[in-house]
């Protein structure tokens, strides 16, 4: 390396410093524009409540003790049904047997979903904390 390509190098180096400060110092611009929603092309129907028979509902086969104070929530996916039955949570398959129990000690559960991009059960407690319960638990 000669005293020439020294400076370059030393003079590229600077150069890239004094682009990067400018870039970081330099408030990025954004556009965005409002969503239009054209309401002639969305159509919401009543709800037909008498379409719904309750003499039609099958006889329930199977029982989960729940709180009676607390709400149970419930999440799935196309193999468990996740449920809070506080203080544990419980898998159970396509028929209602548990897969598993576990204490869940981090508090009220406040909402449970399934993604199946992380293929994990998400799960946020009253105190906003998150988690995760990966599908290789069970």
């Amino acid at each position: 390396m000669t005293k020439d390509d020294l400076e370059r190098l030393t003079l590229s180096i600077c150069v890239l410093k004094q682009q990067f400060i400018q870039m970081t110092e330099k408030p990025v611009r954004m556009n965005y524009h409002s969503l239009i929603i054209n309401e002639d092309i969305i159509s919401i129907e009543d709800p037909k409540l008498y379409e719904f028979d309750l003499v039609k509902l099958s006889k329930s086969y199977k029982k989960f003790e729940c709180n009676n104070q607390i709400w149970s929530t419930m999440a799935a996916n196309d193999q468990v049904l996740l449920i809070d039955q506080y203080p544990n949570i419980t898998l159970v398959d396509r028929d209602l047997n548990i897969v598993k129990q576990s204490v869940w000690p981090y508090g009220f559960i406040r909402c449970m979903r399934w993604s199946s991009t992380l293929t994990s059960f998400i799960i946020i407690n009253m105190k906003k904390s998150f988690f995760l319960l990966r599908m290789m638990l069970y």
